[in-house]
């Protein structure tokens, strides 16, 4: 459950300059309330939002304000609705919500609506004696037969999120509990939408496995992370002299200790004695935590151990809680044994339709140069592929399985997880040359709402004499903030060389680097972005496959495409191209002037506020006319390389 926020009735000018950071950290729906206020003071409060953020926000009592800044929808208060026969009209895609105060106005709303409030659910925050009206527990039936996502309302605190999921809410909105400390609000945001896993498995003195690698993982990845030991190991990172296992008795007091902290999402269960102890711990996570996921990794043997005798302290027909498990973990060869025979996607799936678990089989042990994991859930079976890189390192496998639990709780789809697991993993072993990896990653700038601030993109083009990578550096030596690198014609193992090198650069300079159409490329370099041409691939597969927070882009020839790049979720467009140009070899009917006008005045008059780049032929003299069409960004390339080779 990703919580929202809605906003205090009065905000100050600190407040109002927190909003962006908010979006910079995953806040994916603001409610901008502010009772009695006109159009102009909401507006100065939207306008000091970043133009990427809008789509996220809501508005309070304005309808007209949804389409000329682009928002995502229209909330209706109580003593709005109530007065109403017929829904808002907004623009296509825009939501309009309202909020309730019994499930009864819920039942007879008088039009539709996509989701409401309901409130108070608990004793509220910023409301002395406003007292919750709702016991979650007793909610969950009736919640059910609405068919309409509910988002709870009143009294919202990190503690009290597990049980409004449990009842089977949307959402929550939160607002005192954000607001109220003055000078905490980001860090009360972060202890608020922070989910939490729970890292059960042996201790490693060397740190590079074990729960405490798997604490740093979590914590890189995102999450918040509980440990509980099964076992004491004596093991470096290149030898394995054995372990002391707990008795099962102090494993359950380690989960029963934790059932006062707030409840973890997922349950990653490592190093553990056998098939009993497993089950006894699987049964007891259930029910201390009854929504909780739980993923297994079956550690045969630890990756420092070179013998093979606890092989056989596990039998898939002795798991008696095996269906209470969500997905299991193994690498290839615990597979073979735990599958007993050869794991192709047959016997994957076919595990599958038995069992009613997940697989992520990682596929690192095959020794190729690719490295092919595969997922099974959902009745599919689907790979993931990643250019082998870095040395071998210990600990990689309780890394991959802590990293997937990770992005579960993020509420990230299963393959997507299982994507970003593979990807930190490859990450772990380009690190360090030794045997035991460090985990510290720097933090992420906000890439999205960096790209807002960017009006000028250069897109790369080979010539004789001068390589994509010096294209590269040469224009972010002149300022440039954003490179695409294309390469039509490169091999991807060509491509994947040049965008490593072109990224190094990138980065030394601060710019943005997005890859041209090949998204695998753009995943295997963790590019910030990939720009998608109009019959490539779709932006939710693309969206699937990087995930959440990564640009994805689309080119753009005519009005519908615009929309339909804006209704698929695309960060900006590109739009063109202007005129002829020889970088394109298939090109799209010449825009002009005109054509970029029209193309402006719709998106203005049907509220798509999204970032547009013309394309195509562009020269220093056209950038002011393009704009005066109402195009902000410019993409150029050829323009750029003479100036290069000039220079």
């Amino acid at each position: 459950m990703k919580p929202w926020l809605i906003t205090p009735e009065r905000l100050t000018s600190e407040q109002i300059g927190l909003l962006d950071h908010f979006f910079d950290q995953g806040l994916e729906r603001l409610h901008l309330r502010l009772p009695g206020a006109g159009e102009e003071d909401y507006s100065q409060v939207i306008e000091a939002v970043a133009a990427c953020y809008r789509r996220r926000v809501v508005v309070h009592d304005h309808p007209r304000l949804v389409g000329r800044y682009g928002l995502c929808g229209l909330h209706l208060p109580e003593r709005v609705w109530k007065g109403m026969t017929d829904r808002p009209q907004l623009p296509d895609g825009c939501t309009v919500s309202a909020s309730c105060h019994t499930i009864g106005d819920i039942e007879s709303f008088p039009f539709r609506i996509d989701y409401c409030f309901l409130s108070p659910i608990f004793d509220s925050l910023c409301k002395v004696g406003y007292a919750g009206r709702f016991s979650p527990d007793s909610l969950g039936d009736r919640l059910q037969r609405l068919h309409l996502p509910v988002v709870a309302l009143g009294g919202i605190t990190p503690d009290r999120l597990p049980q409004l999921r449990r009842a089977g809410f949307a959402s929550a909105a939160a607002l005192g509990y954000v607001w109220l400390v003055e000078g905490r609000e980001l860090m009360r945001w972060q202890e608020l939408c922070t989910p939490a896993v729970i890292c059960v498995g042996g201790v490693d003195p060397s740190a590079g496995a074990g729960i405490t690698a798997d604490v740093r993982t979590a914590e890189n990845m995102g999450v918040r992370a509980y440990t509980v030991a099964t076992a004491i190991t004596f093991q470096g990172s290149g030898s394995y002299r054995g372990e002391r296992w707990l008795d099962p008795a102090d494993i359950i007091r380690q989960i029963e200790a934790l059932s006062a902290e707030m409840e973890p999402a997922v349950a990653k269960i490592g190093l553990i004695r056998d098939s009993d102890t497993l089950s006894f711990v699987v049964d007891c996570l259930k029910k201390v935590f009854p929504s909780i996921r739980i993923v297994w990794d079956p550690v045969l043997r630890a990756s420092a151990d070179s013998s093979a005798g606890q092989a056989d302290r596990f039998n898939l027909e002795d798991i008696t809680a095996l269906s209470r498990i969500d997905f299991i973990t193994p690498n290839l060869p615990e597979a073979r044994h735990l599958l007993g025979c050869e794991p192709d996607d047959e016997t994957l799936l076919d595990f599958y339709r038995r069992s009613g678990v997940g697989l992520v089989l990682k596929g690192g042990h095959a020794g190729e140069s690719v490295v092919t994991d595969r997922i099974v859930y959902d009745g599919r079976c689907e790979a993931l592929r990643l250019l082998r890189g870095g040395t071998e390192k210990h600990g990689t496998g309780c890394a991959h399985s802590t990293a997937f639990a990770a992005a579960l709780a993020l509420e990230q789809e299963p393959f997507t997880a299982a994507g970003m697991a593979q990807l930190y993993v490859s990450r772990l072993r380009e690190r360090a040359s030794g045997l035991l990896a460090m985990h510290k990653d720097l933090p992420a700038d906000p890439i999205v709402r960096l790209m807002s601030e960017i009006d000028l993109q250069f897109i790369t083009h080979r010539q004789p004499d001068l390589s994509e990578l010096e294209e590269a550096e040469a224009v972010c030596r002149m300022g440039v903030r954003w490179v695409q690198l294309r390469m039509k014609e490169a091999s991807d193992e060509e491509m994947l060389r040049t965008a490593c090198a072109v990224k190094a650069v990138c980065r030394h300079y601060g710019s943005l680097f997005v890859v041209n159409d090949r998204v695998a490329i753009a995943r295997q370099v963790d590019a910030d972005g990939v720009h998608l041409g109009k019959e490539d691939m779709a932006i939710v597969e693309a969206r699937r496959i990087l995930g959440s927070n990564k640009i994805i882009g689309r080119t753009c020839n005519t009005m519908e495409d615009v929309r339909r790049a804006y209704a698929e979720g695309a960060d900006y467009v590109g739009i063109g191209p202007y005129r002829y140009t020889e970088t394109k070899q298939r090109l799209a009917p010449v825009l002009g002037l005109e054509g970029y006008k029209a193309i402006a005045a719709c998106m203005q008059t049907e509220g798509i506020r999204l970032p547009a780049f013309a394309i195509g032929g562009i020269e220093d003299a056209d950038i002011p006319l393009i704009r005066d069409c109402g195009i902000g960004g410019i993409a150029v390339s050829g323009s750029l390389i003479r100036k290069i080779k000039k220079n």
